[in-house]
């Protein structure tokens, strides 16, 4: 992101210090962390040097509730917004969050909780926060970063464990009718960690969850002996 955007982001010991000092100070336990960089100067539209503005927020962590785990969520393909594969915005996880906000608003308005978008192309890309896997036949599917995906860190360990484990995944272009053969479907991301989808309106019915499940036991072991390559 930051090379996308031309600045300079302060050193990684410097931010480090800065969050368990104020971890110590807010005896936070068990919280999420979100750091944020702007660029310094500039008027208009016109950036001047690489300088950056630092902001580090720290919350108590709220779980998604325990019935979403367990039943999966209901989601549906937005029918409203398209992500752009040619754009470089893909590619930075930025303060414009409108695409995702409205998307949550159409999922709350069919009684879903998340809805997963298309490119123009027509391909399956990724949820509001989340990016997506499909299983198929013990096989694992994920859009690849050319459909226009922000590749998240999960996602990477998604991938990790699926290659430590001989499970073979593939990344590519899927179209929702994909999604009609599939026994399986979850999304991932940081907060939520591994999510199984219950139904996607139209193109799938969850038969079984024990992929999912087998994936989450990886991601949680990964977690508690912090392994992440």
């Amino acid at each position: 992101m930051a090379k996308i955007c031309n600045f300079e982001v302060p050193e990684k010991d410097k931010i480090e210090k800065l969050i368990l000092r104020n971890l110590e100070r807010k005896k936070i336990k068990n919280g999420y962390i979100r750091i944020n960089v702007w660029r310094k100067k500039g008027e208009r539209s016109m950036p001047e040097g690489k300088e950056v503005n630092i902001l580090i927020i720290i919350k108590n962590y709220k779980p998604y509730p325990s019935y979403l785990y367990q039943n999966g969520m209901k989601c549906i393909i937005s029918k409203k917004i398209f992500k752009n594969e040619k754009s470089l915005l893909y590619k930075i996880k930025s303060f414009n969050f409108l695409e995702n906000i409205l998307g949550k608003i159409e999922a709350k308005e069919n009684d879903c909780q998340d809805v997963i978008f298309l490119n123009t192309k027509g391909f399956l890309t990724e949820g509001t926060v989340s990016n997506l896997f499909f299983v198929k036949e013990d096989k694992i599917y994920t859009p690849s970063v050319e459909c226009g995906i922000l590749s998240g860190i999960t996602r990477k360990i998604v991938i990790q464990i699926c290659r430590k484990n001989r499970i073979e995944i593939r990344e590519g272009k899927f179209k929702p009718e994909f999604l009609k053969e599939c026994d399986e479907v979850f999304m991932v991301n940081t907060l939520m960690g591994i999510m199984p989808v219950e139904s996607i309106e139209n193109f799938f019915k969850k038969k079984k969850a024990e992929m999912v499940e087998f994936i989450k036991d990886g991601y949680l072991k990964i977690l508690k002996e912090e392994t992440y390559e």
